[in-house]
């Protein structure tokens, strides 16, 4: 059991790492926003506060999955395997999120439309008014590829990381009956010794 416990301390501080760069990424992207190339085109749908809004959802999804995170340590500290669950549901939560990012990766790759680009809020761009598509410059299309590979690796990941944490979550159960087990069993032979 040791490498399972072992293995979901090292999953928490992977996590915590991915969080921190999915969190500066969203940082970056609104700290490059051009608020004023938007007011002086006059757009009206998908403006900075598109960004803004993004960032505020972005960061919110993220201080709730480092709650997540905390609560996993805590349950491995306490050995309980009830605080074990909630990071198993907001894993596989993350593995739909996940697969959809890529999804939109890939429409947006293929089809350059500023919508799904937009969606994945990896990079910060104005699209001309009236056009659907944006052509990116070659560092903001290195950095799409970049975080759809994080992303593709982040998806792997998380299959894993589901299996060590439930069967860290089973061994803690198991140990958990084993315990109340042996304590049924040891308490009558305590009060029998005691009472000669």
């Amino acid at each position: 059991m040791f490498s399972y416990k072992t293995g979901a301390y090292l999953i928490c501080f992977i996590e915590i790492f991915f969080i921190l760069i999915f969190f500066l990424n969203s940082l970056l992207v609104l700290l490059q926003q051009k608020e004023d190339l938007d007011r002086q085109q006059r757009l009206s749908f998908w403006h900075s506060n598109y960004v803004k809004t993004a960032f505020l959802i972005e960061s919110i999804s993220l201080g709730i999955s480092l709650i997540f995170v905390f609560l996993l340590i805590f349950g491995l500290k306490r050995n309980s395997s009830s605080l074990l669950i909630p990071h198993l549901i907001i894993q596989c939560f993350a593995l739909f999120c996940l697969f959809f990012l890529l999804i939109i990766g890939t429409i947006a790759l293929f089809t350059d439309f500023a919508l799904f680009y937009r969606l994945l809020n990896i990079i910060p761009f104005n699209e001309f008014p009236g056009q659907s598509t944006v052509a990116l410059s070659a560092e903001s299309l290195a950095r799409v590829y970049a975080f759809l590979f994080l992303y593709f690796l982040t998806f792997l990941l998380q299959f894993w990381f589901i299996k060590i944490i439930y069967n860290c979550n089973r061994y803690f159960a198991e140990r958990n009956n084993y315990m109340l087990y042996c304590l049924a069993y040891s308490t009558p032979l305590k009060t029998l010794n005691s009472a000669r």
